[in-house]
C-alpha cells in the first residue's frame, strides 16, 4: 500500500461542516497528493519517518518503532470507507507511543488519538485541533494589524 485517502467531515465550534481527508500513506513525501478546497488533513504514516514540519491544518501520525508489520502493511488492501477502518491492539500502540507532527506543536496527545482500549482512532478529536489552529492562524495577521 502506498496511498489511500478517505473524505473526513466534521462540525466546527460555530455550527459549520469543515471537509478534510484522512489518509495511509508509506511516505510522507505524498502528502503532494493533498487537494485544494479542504479545511483539514491528517495522514498516518505506515512506519516511523524523521519528518519534522506539516503545513498549517495538516497533521502527520507517525508511529513509534515496532518489530511488528505497521499499519496497513505493504500488500494489504484497504476498506472502502475509513468507517471500516481497524486497527489491531499492537497498532492502536504503535501510533499511541509515536509522535503527531503539525505546524502548532503539542495540539492533541497521540495516546487521545490512539487510545489502547479501542480499535479505530478518534480522528474527530484531531480534525477538531486542526480546524480550530487553523482558524487561529487565519486570524492572527488581522489582529496584529488592529492593535
Amino acid at each position: 500500500m502506498s496511498w489511500n485517502e478517505w473524505p473526513y467531515s466534521v462540525v466546527d465550534s460555530h455550527g459549520r461542516r469543515r471537509r478534510g481527508t484522512v489518509a495511509v500513506a508509506d511516505d510522507p513525501a505524498e502528502s503532494a497528493h493533498l487537494k485544494g478546497g479542504i479545511d483539514f488533513h491528517i495522514m498516518l504514516l505506515t512506519a516511523p519517518s524523521r519528518i519534522r514540519t506539516t503545513p498549517v491544518r495538516t497533521a502527520v501520525c507517525v508511529p513509534a518503532p515496532t518489530k511488528v508489520r505497521s499499519v496497513l502493511h505493504a500488500g494489504a488492501r484497504a476498506p472502502r470507507s475509513l468507517a471500516r477502518l481497524r486497527f489491531a491492539p499492537h497498532e492502536m500502540e504503535a501510533y499511541a507511543r509515536g509522535r503527531i507532527v503539525t505546524a502548532s506543536p503539542r495540539m492533541v496527545e497521540p495516546a487521545d488519538v490512539f487510545p489502547l482500549d479501542a480499535q479505530s482512532p478518534r480522528f474527530q478529536l484531531l480534525a477538531h485541533a486542526l480546524v480550530e489552529s487553523g482558524d487561529a492562524e487565519d486570524v492572527a495577521p488581522c489582529l496584529a494589524l488592529t492593535r
